[in-house]
């Protein structure tokens, strides 16, 4: 078969390798169970990505996932992603390589050259599950990392920061010595991890020599004990010489560490503004194009605006997750907005407990002051308020993605959209204002454009497609959407649909290939079984139907 010229091009890799840019991995797998030929030649690409989502059923028989298996295809590896039961996955990836040479040791000759004979090309390790006891899952994390010369991306569980200091130092020794060419790090998950052991590693980060993006989303404890300056610990951490005491920033010396993060996610805890934000962006602005805090303390003082101004030319994308009960805007929160104008954030992004009335009038600041250059907006967690989604959407013509929760009242229509390039949307709806629905579902129509729609419904009325005379026959109006790629349902619309809706999907939206549903995982399979939807993948066997989570889908989009 080797002779048909059709097979001849796949023993070209160049072009293979070109070839398969264009599949996904069940086109992979179909052209690979056609004969033993291509199956050989695919099946690098076949393991390029190893995911574990979610608990697979009889997964060591019907996925064929034995030691042998993986120890085989282990070199082709590219991506690993493990979400359940990583202590289980981890042996089977991790067995028979070279252990990590302890930081009081050096390495042997014997061990590099075994890394010679077979290395890993690995450049993406995500393990969301790794527990603290026993710590042979922490050792076989280690083992694997240290082993991949070619790791740039790491996110690991806050977990591997609570391991024993044996394991927790040689943690930062792989980061910082190991891992040469590692460039972005996460910490998942929000457990809480002590103030010491956070600056600890904040220290291997800003020292490492490529890495650019550092992301904690773990709550730091900070001593409530007096005689403890944890900010202080945290500025020298990351190679900020600073004197609290000082009124400017003339007290800071040379420091011959410039670190190389461009993307900081600070941890959770209440920030404050003049003993570690000002530094912070006095010192690391001038590089910094990321930047995450959560709880900003209110501070009035217009040095925040001054320094942000004058030091933080890059910064082009702010995250904020505050938790606020006061019926007043927070200063420090106005000051960095207003002193980030010039040029303009691309991306802003608010999350927490907000009152309604200071989200609605924080998105107005955000809407004069970035309205030029803003290109996301993310607000998952309360309305916007009255009237500022309306000036948001008509003044940012720039916007290409608006995930905003609550998106429900009828001022979002009294003018048109001026972001007719926007890719990805959040909406939820509420039958209630029924004509005013239909409206926004007709402006949402007119973004040919969009690739990922997500809704979701205040109420079990149901969401009818075809039928434009029923009450809630809105999903019709998006007819025009032909790149629309991923559709998110957020809420359990999907009960009230049936063989019309599918039906509608497969003719309205060709390029679509992946379904969510904001539903528990184990109900799933129940919901995918249903005749229609099993017509859908019948007709469409590429499309993916996963579950939903928001949470986690917003930290996997940000780490």
């Amino acid at each position: 078969m080797s002779s048909t010229p059709i097979f001849r091009i796949f023993n070209i890799p160049e072009l293979v390798e070109v070839i398969t840019q264009f599949l996904n991995p069940y086109d992979i797998a179909q052209c690979s169970a056609t004969c033993k030929e291509l199956a050989l030649q695919l099946e690098p690409y076949l393991w390029r990505h190893f995911y574990v989502t979610t608990a697979p059923i009889s997964w060591s028989k019907s996925l064929g996932l034995r030691r042998s298996t993986l120890l085989r295809v282990r070199h082709y590896l590219r991506t690993i992603d493990i979400r359940w039961k990583g202590a289980l996955f981890l042996p089977l990836l991790a067995d028979g390589l070279p252990s990590l040479t302890p930081p009081t040791e050096t390495p042997s000759s014997s061990r590099s050259l075994e890394l010679q004979q077979a290395p890993l090309r690995i450049n993406s390790i995500t393990i969301h599950d790794l527990p603290v006891f026993p710590q042979m899952a922490m050792q076989r994390l280690l083992t694997l990392a240290s082993n991949c010369n070619y790791l740039t991306t790491l996110n690991i569980p806050s977990s591997a920061l609570a391991q024993p200091d044996a394991y927790h130092k040689s943690l930062l020794y792989t980061i910082q010595y190991e891992l040469c060419n590692l460039e972005q790090l996460a910490i998942l998950k929000a457990d809480p991890v002590h103030w010491d052991r956070t600056a600890s590693l904040f220290d291997a980060c800003f020292r490492h020599p490529r890495l650019t993006t550092l992301k904690c989303w773990f709550t730091m404890k900070v001593p409530a004990f007096q005689g403890m300056d944890p900010y202080g610990l945290l500025l020298r951490s990351m190679g900020i010489p600073w004197d609290k005491e000082a009124e400017d920033d003339s007290v800071m010396a040379d420091y011959s560490n410039v670190s190389n993060i461009r993307a900081l996610r600070l941890p959770v805890f209440s920030c404050p503004v003049r003993e570690l934000l000002i530094p912070l962006l006095t010192y690391h602005g001038p590089r910094l194009e990321y930047l995450s805090i959560s709880n900003l303390c209110y501070h009035s003082d217009q040095l925040l605006q001054d320094v942000v101004t004058q030091h933080c030319s890059k910064l082009r994308h702010l995250s904020l997750f505050i938790q606020e009960d006061r019926s007043t805007l927070n200063p420090s929160i106005v000051r960095l907005l207003c002193g980030l104008q010039n040029p303009g954030l691309l991306s802003f992004s608010m999350r927490g407990t907000i009152p309604l009335r200071n989200l609605g009038a924080y998105i107005d600041i955000v809407t004069q002051c970035h309205a030029h250059s803003l290109e996301e907006v993310e607000t998952m967690d309360g309305h916007p308020g009255e009237g500022s989604l309306t000036r948001l959407v008509a003044s940012c013509e720039h916007l290409k993605r608006l995930w905003v929760g609550d998106l429900r009242r009828e001022t979002i229509i009294d003018r048109q959209w001026a972001c007719l390039g926007l890719k990805e949307v959040c909406y939820f709806y509420d039958p209630g204002f029924g004509n005013a629905n239909r409206r926004v579902f007709l402006q949402l129509g007119r973004l040919v454009n969009l690739e990922v729609l997500s809704l979701g419904c205040y109420s079990l009325e149901p969401l009818r497609s075809v039928d434009t005379g029923s009450k809630c026959g809105w999903l019709s109006e998006l007819v025009g959407l032909k790149k629309l790629r991923h559709l998110i349902m957020m809420t359990d619309i999907w009960s009230q649909m049936g063989q019309n809706e599918v039906e509608f999907m497969d003719k309205s939206w060709p390029q679509l290939e992946k379904i969510s549903f904001g539903y528990h995982r184990e109900d799933l399979a129940s919901i995918l079984r249903q005749h229609h939807w099993q017509w859908l993948k019948t007709k469409k066997p590429w499309i993916r139907s996963t579950y939903w989570n928001d949470v986690s889908s917003y930290i996997a989009r940000n780490t």
